[in-house]
């Protein structure tokens, strides 16, 4: 606000892919294979229509966890690949009625939400964990550091029975973190220098080792280290290979000066939507 800079250094990117439950894709007759399994939904209409098929078979689960999540993820991956922004474009004007990167993505997800196929489990609340537990929902957008989220919900229980396909739509990111040197540092030269090491290939990959942020830096993610990472839970899927794919086709995306407050509201309209409380044409409006 007093047009002064503000800079952070990249610690981690949240690469897209599609984590999913083999032991619900089996039941519905679906391929179960990672490869096999990506092969289904190039697009965002595939993936509809893959959903449909697990709905159709009745496995007593829901094909996703809620809209909002993958809402977002098709927002980005549409805006990446036409206007470059979302909510506000590069002159900070809030475009969110005229954006069309917002309304395709918003258009598909309540195709999403039409199709019966959301567990409707608002993120992070208790329906959302106990849902995971309970094996309630097939699907989940996820970005690198949903794997952890993932397996401190779901249990070691379910190791083996989830596994990592490739997002449709190719590409995208949810998430990533930041590391800057206040100004009221009391020690401030060393503190540079460790945010200049945490964000570095070699502290980045450190990091990924010890709780699986996936790294910003792009030497990093050519490391063997990530290349020839896996994770045993979820079906030893090459989560460096499968994550770093998905950050090194992403495409930026501007965002503006009070964006999470907008995607915020903009979600609680999906939400209402999701919910049956709105028509999508009243909750786009």
């Amino acid at each position: 606000a007093d047009g002064k800079q503000l800079i952070g250094l990249g610690t981690d990117v949240g690469g897209i892919a599609m984590c999913y439950r083999k032991d619900l894709f089996e039941k519905a007759g679906l391929p179960t294979e990672r490869d096999a399994v990506s092969k289904l939904w190039p697009t965002w209409p595939d993936y509809i229509a893959t959903g449909e098929k697990f709905v159709a078979a009745k496995t007593g689960a829901s094909f996703l966890d809620a809209a909002t999540n993958t809402f977002n993820t098709i927002l980005l991956q549409t805006a990446g690949n036409t206007t470059g922004y979302s909510y506000y474009d590069t002159s900070d004007k809030l475009v969110v009625d005229s954006n069309p990167s917002v309304r395709q993505a918003w258009d598909t997800t309540m195709d999403i939400i039409d199709s019966g196929l959301s567990g409707k489990y608002g993120s992070w609340s208790e329906e959302w964990v106990s849902a995971f537990k309970q094996s309630k929902f097939a699907t989940i957008a996820c970005p690198a550091w949903m794997t952890g989220v993932i397996e401190a919900n779901a249990g070691t229980g379910a190791q083996g029975k989830w596994d990592i396909a490739q997002v449709p739509g190719n590409g995208g990111n949810w998430g990533g973190s930041h590391l800057a040197v206040p100004k009221q540092s009391k020690h401030q030269a060393e503190a540079i220098e460790l945010a200049k090491f945490l964000t570095s290939a070699k502290g980045q990959i450190g990091a990924f080792k010890a709780k699986g942020p996936l790294p910003s830096s792009p030497q990093a993610l050519d490391d063997p280290a990530i290349t020839g990472a896996k994770n045993a839970y979820f079906s030893d899927a090459p989560v460096g290979t499968i994550f770093g794919s998905g950050a090194k086709s992403l495409k930026p995306v501007y965002m503006g000066p009070k964006n999470q407050a907008v995607r915020t509201e903009v979600e609680n309209a999906v939400r209402t939507v999701e919910l049956g409380q709105r028509s999508p044409a009243q909750g786009w409006t």
